[in-house]
């Protein structure tokens, strides 16, 4: 095909829809609800005891219990329920895996 001016494409018109106007959506609305992680539930869980928790895993990357797998979870010592003056009380806590934390909790029930 020759075009008699120079090498441009001929006009076409823009693609359907093109200036189309969308409608805004609240996107937020179509997330279903945040449920929170049941360690967070209730009364006295919040941004202290997060950062605490998260200071105290990346202090400790490994179990103080068994010292071979990462720790993902933190054990209050003297129960929080028992003694709620040493809740954020970094002596009071011990930076566990999973396994270590099940054992040392089913420990405790049974005493």
């Amino acid at each position: 095909m020759t075009y008699s001016h120079s090498m441009q494409e001929p006009w076409q018109p823009p693609r359907k829809g093109w200036r189309m106007r969308v409608e805004p959506t609240n996107r937020w609305a179509q997330k279903p609800p945040r449920t929170r992680h049941k360690a967070h539930k209730g009364k006295g869980s919040g941004r202290p005891w997060l950062r605490l928790t998260k200071a105290l895993r990346a202090n400790h990357p490994f179990c103080q219990v068994c010292h071979t797998r990462p720790s993902t979870e933190v054990h209050h010592i003297k129960p929080w329920n028992d003694a709620p003056e040493a809740r954020l009380d970094p002596r009071n806590l011990l930076a566990v895996c999973r396994d270590c934390h099940e054992r040392i909790e089913g420990r405790r029930s049974s005493e």
